[in-house]
């Protein structure tokens, strides 16, 4: 429709007189729908696509503005953003978040950059610098638009802007957001706070620690054989369920939460004055142990946030 009379008087109607054109041609109404809605949103707080066909439309035709901009060099840069990529990309990211598709936008960057780099020959660009750069400004984005609705820095650093937690996974706005679900279902039920200030003080102590936070199972860690008190072993127990649940492959976030919220006065106990044990005992193998133990719960919860930050 760029090509018709009309758009060149009125380009404000561009994409709507496509999806006119189709229909009158015969089109089936969800195609002819999908065109008139793939430039939404066209600006801030402008509606969305209606449809999944125009919103998977609307993705592809800001994603491809996005590259082939970034591929050129001609970057935003301060308050300069010539190409309203700043525009797009936001729409892009409302659009995903909206529709809860299963997309991982640094997979989906990474891809379409190999796809230029293969297909248009006569552009010379380093495929590295562009993806960086492109990711850079991607995660910059997000983590506006979560401002935007209204969190606080504290809770979107610990859910997605940590160094504890992969990089990845802020790219993932669905998973985002069903953390987020698992976190405001504590706080309705006025369970955040204990469960935060426990897990926070359990995750620290383990930080000084030496395992890293990509371990979940137990075995060739921790060794209950070194256990002295009945809190270390209630509190291995729960680990036990959360291995349990890792390992079937089925692993849901709200199922990691219930877990340790059910059991938060056993993990509480372990630092009790009678019922609790020294984590930092002299004995080296019982302290390292006992570090372990913390570690992967600690390594659980990381999968929902880090919550030494909020």
């Amino acid at each position: 429709d760029l090509c018709s009379e009309i758009v060149f008087e009125f380009p404000e109607l561009q994409g709507l007189m496509g999806g006119k054109y189709l229909k009158n041609e015969g089109f089936k109404e969800e195609v002819s729908l999908a065109v008139s809605e793939h430039y939404l949103p066209r600006f801030y707080n402008d509606k969305l696509p209606t449809s999944k066909y125009g919103a998977v439309l609307s993705i592809a035709d800001k994603l491809e503005t996005l590259i082939s901009i970034f591929v050129i060099g001609k970057r935003p840069t301060g308050s300069s953003d010539p190409y309203s990529l700043r525009r797009n990309l936001n729409g892009l990211i409302q659009i995903i978040w909206h529709f809860d598709f299963e997309i991982n936008l640094d997979n989906l960057i990474d891809i379409s950059i190999k796809h230029w780099k293969k297909s248009v020959n006569d552009l010379d660009f380093d495929e590295k610098i562009v993806k960086d750069e492109l990711l850079e400004f991607t995660k910059q984005r997000i983590l506006s638009f979560l401002e935007d609705l209204s969190f606080s820095k504290n809770w979107i650093n610990a859910i997605c802007n940590s160094d504890s937690i992969s990089t990845e996974k802020l790219f993932k706005l669905k998973d985002i957001k069903k953390r987020i679900d698992v976190l405001n279902a504590l706080k309705e039920n006025n369970r955040f706070d204990i469960f935060k200030n426990i897990v926070s003080r359990i995750s620290k102590l383990a930080n000084t620690g030496t395992i890293g936070n990509n371990v979940f199972i137990s075995k060739g860690v921790i060794n209950s054989k070194l256990f002295e008190k009945d809190s270390e072993i209630k509190f291995f127990e729960c680990i036990n369920k959360l291995e349990d649940l890792f390992s079937s492959n089925q692993m849901e976030y709200n199922q990691i939460s219930e877990i340790i919220d059910r059991n938060l006065d056993v993990l509480s106990n372990i630092f009790d004055n009678d019922q609790g044990v020294l984590i930092m005992t002299e004995d080296q193998s019982i302290r390292i142990n006992r570090l372990n133990l913390l570690a992967i719960l600690r390594n659980y919860s990381l999968l929902l946030a880090d919550f030494t930050l909020f």
